[in-house]
């Protein structure tokens, strides 16, 4: 029990700054998440650190913004933070499970997020840390961004030597630059997260952290009407000019960006836009959870030794560790589940689930897959073994011979040719390097102009890639 009144019911994650917990608050009958500093009560600088999350955040108030709404410390003297439980889906647990989505869907989330980004900026707050992970889709439909932990004032935004931070994968040529870091910073990075909704990766995924910064600098990514056909050119418009190497080159603020958003989005078919069906749709194979008849907390399993928590379980949304990360928890609740009337906590007889928390400095993201391809005349073969898929990619390359230069054609189809043959060897580790490599290759093609684009191509590269 913390401040006579937070009941703490179950561990949902930890990291370097903290555990967070499910937690009851007796004074207002309802579940929270709660945050409790890991180090020690005479760490001045961890608790300052966790003193500007919990400001930070307060100071915003919106609904796309999960709220803030106690802090306190615990009787040892430990700083804790008491925030929004959120139950629902983060963006990257969708990736994780679609591989990408539908252009209606991401236009009408990147138009939630950009909202949510706009009332930051208002209040003078850069996020500094925006992408799938921090950005949580409730179970009715509404986004919520999360982890201001790292976020920087505006008045403060000053390039003071102080190193990059972030997500490699999301990071804007400024910031990569330690540049001063202002509200386009936020922009790129949702220009990032909307590319990879619809494209299935980052402009620019690798476990290089030099080498994705470097990207972000110095390169364009592959153009996005080259990868999703389906989508209309104001929203493939739009993404490209969020990821503007020059920040006075993206669009004007968040509010138009949301402005922008909210129009393509209208133009999609009513039910287009509506709440995401649920995360086991896409992954049949996946438990179910069942919710006891006396409203206490549904039984969990733990994931297998290094596997992703399968859902939909109950996760802690923790993005905690050395920066100062705000971790704001949601819930993946299974079946229908009516929100707790009696005023003292639920029973706790689940095991805590695990939580995968995420970089509060640079980190990689790396490519995720299945890759989209939403035309109806490509077939996804993600259950497909790998000698299968490097039999299709060698036909799905024949077919673009006249598409492609010469030498291009040849060099592909030769390196098909060595993906295929180590496959057969039984090294699908070293067919996965290759596809990657190929991949990149023609993706640099694409946008040099050298090869017109072909989605099956890129959507069999990304499952051997991601075969090994």
């Amino acid at each position: 029990m913390l401040a006579d009144r937070y009941s703490l019911i179950e561990p949902l994650g930890s990291g370097g700054m903290g555990q967070v917990w499910r937690a009851w608050d007796s004074a207002l009958g309802r579940e929270v998440a709660v945050k409790l500093l890991a180090a020690s009560a005479g760490d001045e600088g961890a608790a300052e650190r966790f003193r500007h999350e919990a400001h930070t955040a307060a100071r915003l108030t919106h609904a796309n913004i999960a709220a803030v709404y106690d802090f306190g410390h615990a009787a040892g003297g430990r700083p804790f933070l008491v925030m929004e439980l959120v139950r629902g889906h983060s963006l990257a647990e969708l990736l994780d499970a679609r591989g990408w989505l539908e252009w209606e869907q991401a236009a009408d989330l990147g138009a939630q997020a950009a909202r949510a980004l706009a009332a930051a900026h208002a209040a003078g707050v850069v996020h500094r840390d925006v992408k799938p992970a921090n950005l949580l889709l409730s179970d009715d439909g509404v986004l919520k961004v999360v982890d201001f932990g790292i976020a920087q004032l505006t008045e403060h935004a000053v390039a003071d030597g102080s190193p990059a931070v972030g997500t490699a994968a999301y990071t804007a040529p400024e910031q990569a630059l330690r540049h001063p870091v202002g509200p386009a910073a936020d922009l790129y990075a949702l220009g990032c997260v909307l590319y990879e909704l619809l494209a299935g990766q980052p402009p620019f995924p690798g476990q290089d952290i030099a080498g994705v910064l470097y990207r972000h600098v110095h390169e364009h990514p592959a153009p996005l009407e080259g990868i999703r056909t389906d989508a209309p050119p104001h929203l493939v418009r739009t993404v490209h000019a969020l990821l503007a190497k020059n920040p006075a080159d993206r669009p004007g603020d968040a509010v138009d960006t949301a402005r922008h958003l909210a129009a393509v989005a209208a133009e999609a078919p009513a039910q287009a836009t509506q709440m995401l069906p649920p995360v086991g749709d896409a992954t049949a194979s996946l438990p179910a959870i069942s919710v006891p008849a006396d409203g206490s907390p549904p039984s969990r399993r733990r994931p297998r030794q290094g596997a992703r928590p399968p859902l939909p379980l109950v996760l802690g949304g923790l993005v905690a560790v050395g920066g100062g990360l705000l971790a704001v928890l949601f819930l993946l609740v299974g079946g229908d589940r009516s929100e707790d009337t009696d005023s003292s906590p639920p029973a706790s007889s689940a095991s805590p689930a695990t939580s995968e928390p995420a970089a509060s400095s640079l980190s990689p993201v790396p490519t995720r897959s299945p890759s989209p391809t939403p035309a109806p005349s490509v077939k996804r073969a993600a259950t497909q073994d790998p000698a299968a898929l490097a039999r299709q990619l060698s036909a799905a390359l024949a077919a673009q011979s006249g598409s492609m230069k010469p030498d291009l054609y040849r060099d592909a189809q030769k390196k098909a040719a060595e993906i295929n043959k180590k496959v057969q060897e039984g090294e699908t580790g070293k067919a996965a390097d290759k596809a990657r490599d190929l991949r990149q290759r023609l993706a640099d093609a694409q946008q040099k102009g050298r090869w017109s684009g072909d989605s099956q191509v890129m959507q069999l590269l990304n499952q051997l890639a991601a075969s090994g």
